[in-house]
């Protein structure tokens, strides 16, 4: 036993460190000549990201991808970007969301003479997966032009659901539809998809989250009982049938316009709706609201939702806490002369945590706008946003506490990501996804290269408030025909293990793949977990921090072999708690 620590730790300590790609000021995930615009972007479960954009490079609109891993380093050919669609005509308003294998869905708008959506899934090696290549169709539209608004999210098994607002006009209500796609790209609810709400007029925007069953909860507002906007939703289940009645659940009707409601979930099958409310009727004060719903489709706060922020603020996003609340963040005027950055927690209850009115997330001079919020997983959460303080437009991110502290380690008013002092950088429209280990990868569109008319960025901060040009990855090379590498580490939830062979001599009945703890012991085998090694190519698999038996496994020191007959590499993990 002491003979095997002894082998690992000499194995540690005669590997190099070999840094990472994140650059000063966002890596490059595509520069090609023409303009690419629009990212939007999605975990790829790996702390990598996969990223989609709509580009210009061959003479009109068309969808493209790319993945990144945790270091930084595009990871599809060609570099700039895979074709998801390129057909004939315009394609615009690309979305995307993880498919739970590596991969992703992507849907966007065909802007042509008929706006109708189609849909993509792209595996983890960047391979198109649906039949035909150009995409999945949908949904027709019926206007011309009548589908404005649609939103995709994930429904839990590797498919997707997609809602849009279809036929608006002169005593035409605007109809909510749905679709499910599954994993193989079939469609689950007929060729036309379901009806969410036919009894809505001029419905406005809506947006989804999953319940956690293989339905959806939507959220919109319209202004069917009169000239005000007023926030309905819906449940649908997993076979699209919908949930709370055929006139829709209302969440608050109160006087003037209600609007920009966002969604979260409630961890309970429930949801947390906010939204801004034009509380003086004239468009010139507006103040954010919250209701919480649940999974029956009964208002659990104050009729017409508790406020948020008596302060002028609007837009609001949302993120769940973890615990039955939410983090919403917003735009806020109360200095009177630029628009700030400002967040509340509230909890199950509808009870504010953050003090009255919220806490500052950035008050810097200039406008803060375009912000962004996911959890960070420890009931608090991350923002970025578009940042004019220096009359520029830079990206700034900010990670905030459970208790409403900005976490150690984090600027005041905001971590610099993107800056555009002396290159001339033009960083508009963050999105965000958590990295997997407490921090963030932010994408931009970025105008930099005026010649380009735009091209897409993306960077990496740490859950300590690092951007990604100082993190280190450690690899291992015992022997110089296989390697391998692990991150994040340390680690607390998941990791990812990345091995890759180079020796010909060995096939997939040669190589294993082990953990042991620091006095030797052999603890998990995950040698069945391996999907595939093939030569020269890096492959992934990974790990909980579980034992063979399912137990979680105590912080301290732990090694991962990867053996492949007579050669082996080995790397020192530490999982903390």
């Amino acid at each position: 036993m002491k003979r095997m620590v002894a082998v690992l730790m000499g194995l540690v300590i005669m590997s190099p460190v070999v840094s990472l790609a994140w650059q000063e000021n966002g890596v490059v995930i595509c520069d090609d000549p023409s303009s690419q615009s629009n990212p939007r972007i999605a975990s790829d479960d790996l702390y990598g990201a996969i990223i989609t954009w709509v580009d210009h490079r061959g003479g009109s609109y068309d969808i493209y991808a790319q993945k990144i891993d945790s270091s930084g380093a595009r990871q599809w050919t060609p570099v700039n970007g895979v074709v998801i669609c390129d057909a004939a005509g315009t394609q615009k308003s690309c979305k995307i969301v993880p498919d739970g294998s590596d991969g992703a869905i992507i849907t966007w708008r065909n802007d042509n003479a008929d706006w109708n959506i189609y849909a993509q899934r792209v595996n983890s090696l960047g391979e198109r997966q649906w039949s035909p290549l150009d995409g999945v169709l949908i949904c027709i539209d019926d206007g011309p032009h009548s589908l404005w608004h649609y939103e995709t999210v994930a429904d839990g098994s590797g498919g997707a659901i997609i809602i849009w607002k279809d036929t608006e006009g002169a005593g035409m209500p605007g109809i909510i539809y749905a679709q499910k796609v599954n994993s193989s790209g079939t469609l689950l609810w007929g060729s036309s998809g379901k009806v969410v709400s036919d009894a809505s007029e001029h419905a406005k925007n809506p947006v989804a989250m999953t319940d956690g069953s293989g339905g959806a909860i939507i959220v919109w507002w319209d202004e069917r009982t009169g000239g005000d906007f007023d926030i309905y939703a819906q449940k649908i289940d997993s076979s699209g049938n919908r949930q709370w009645g055929l006139s829709d659940l209302c969440v608050c009707y109160a006087v003037n316009d209600q609007q920009n409601s966002k969604i979260a979930s409630d961890g309970s099958g429930g949801a947390i709706i906010a939204w801004d409310d034009d509380v003086n009727g004239n468009g010139s004060f507006y103040k954010v609201y919250a209701q919480r719903v649940n999974s029956s489709g009964i208002l659990e706060w104050d009729p017409n939702g508790v406020c948020i922020c008596n302060e002028i603020s609007v837009y609001p996003e949302i993120v769940a806490d973890g615990s039955g609340g939410a983090i919403i963040v917003w735009q806020d005027y109360r200095s009177g002369s630029n628009l700030d950055i400002y967040a509340q927690r509230v909890n199950s209850s509808g009870i504010s945590q953050w003090g009255a009115n919220g806490i500052c997330i950035c008050n810097a001079t200039g406008n803060q706008t375009n912000h962004k919020i996911i959890a960070d997983g420890f009931g608090g959460a991350i923002i970025t946003w578009g940042d004019e303080r220096d009359s520029r437009r830079d990206i700034y991110v900010q990670r905030v506490d459970s208790n409403g502290s900005i976490h150690a380690g984090w600027t005041s008013n905001g971590v610099l990501i993107c800056d555009t002092t002396g290159a001339g950088i033009f960083g508009i429209y963050p999105q965000i996804v958590t990295d997997g280990s407490g921090g963030a990868i932010i994408t931009w569109q970025d105008l930099r290269n005026p010649a380009n008319n735009g091209d897409i960025y993306a960077q990496r901060i740490t859950a300590d408030g690092n951007v990604g040009i100082e993190e280190k990855a450690v690899i291992r090379h015992w022997a110089t025909g296989i390697s391998v590498e692990v991150y994040p580490n340390p680690f607390f939830g998941k990791i990812s293990i990345r091995y890759s062979m180079r020796d010909a001599r060995y096939s997939m009945h040669d190589i294993s793949l082990h953990i042991y703890d620091a006095a030797g012991r052999l603890i998990r085998d995950l040698s069945n977990n391996l999907a595939s090694c093939i030569l020269n190519h890096v492959s992934v698999v990974s790990w909980d921090g579980t034992d063979d038996y399912g137990h979680k496994l105590p912080a301290g020191i732990y090694f991962v072999r990867f053996k492949a007959g007579d050669l082996q590499a080995v790397e020192k993990i530490l999982i903390v708690e």
